[in-house]
């Protein structure tokens, strides 16, 4: 319901997202992963498919800020007061 209620709001700018990395071991994902979301839309069909890889793209593109969840408390509440000053 999530995924469904963004692509509705896609174009509306009031949405707004922080994105943040936890692994920095993350791989962003190639052409041949969008490639499979727009054909089947994680199963709801190529509508729905070519949407949501635009949601994806959007939300892969955001430059992602640091969060260490095994790090020390004072590097946690810098990282998070970071996070919170985007919205």
């Amino acid at each position: 319901n999530m995924i469904r209620s963004m692509s509705s709001r896609a174009s509306d700018r009031d949405l707004n997202l922080v994105t943040v990395i936890a692994d920095t071991r993350f791989e962003f994902p190639g052409a041949d992963f969008y490639g499979e979301i727009s054909d089947n839309g994680l199963g709801m069909g190529r509508e729905f498919g070519q949407r949501l890889e635009k949601i994806y793209r959007y939300l892969l593109q955001l430059l992602a800020l640091p969060l260490t969840p095994h790090g020390s408390h004072g590097l946690i509440e810098k990282q998070i007061h970071e996070i919170c000053g985007r919205f």
